[in-house]
């Protein structure tokens, strides 16, 4: 594998191994890839989204869809149409990263499309890197 390939996916490999290692060390699961066990689904966007401290579930652009905010700002909203997609906040580099490993990691849909991905929940993004990423985007609207 060429460096520049190396460095380019680097930060997705970050958000995985951190992913991995906080759900062996939580018991939730024996074996991290089998993520069928954790797939998400319109609920357990919803549910975990809303497990956040302070997290609360809006409808400003009517009943359809589900804006989800922390501390007055937006960290996640999702239409929760089929197929089920989440436009998440996400740091401009791993941004880049994300979607040039995974294709239906796309920009924001109606949003700044450096700071915003658009992700379609289905088989190829791993689900447990589109939960990474919706964690990642909570703690960017909640730092301080």
């Amino acid at each position: 594998m060429s460096f520049v390939r190396s460095a380019r996916n680097a930060g997705v490999e970050r958000l995985e191994s951190r992913f991995l290692a906080r759900i062996s060390s939580s018991g939730l699961c024996d074996d991290a890839s089998t993520s069928q066990l954790y797939a998400v689904t319109r609920k357990r966007l919803r549910d975990f989204c809303l497990s956040f401290p302070g997290a609360v579930e809006e409808f400003p652009f009517g009943p359809e869809t589900h804006v989800y905010k922390a501390r007055g700002k937006i960290f996640a909203i999702s239409a929760m149409a089929s197929p089920l997609k989440v436009s998440l906040k996400c740091d401009p580099d791993l941004a880049d990263d994300l979607r040039r490993s995974y294709p239906d990691v796309a920009p924001g849909y109606h949003l700044n499309k450096r700071h915003w991905n658009t992700v379609t929940c289905n088989a190829s993004v791993p689900d447990h890197l589109v939960r990474d990423m919706i964690e990642d985007s909570y703690d960017l609207v909640t730092k301080r």
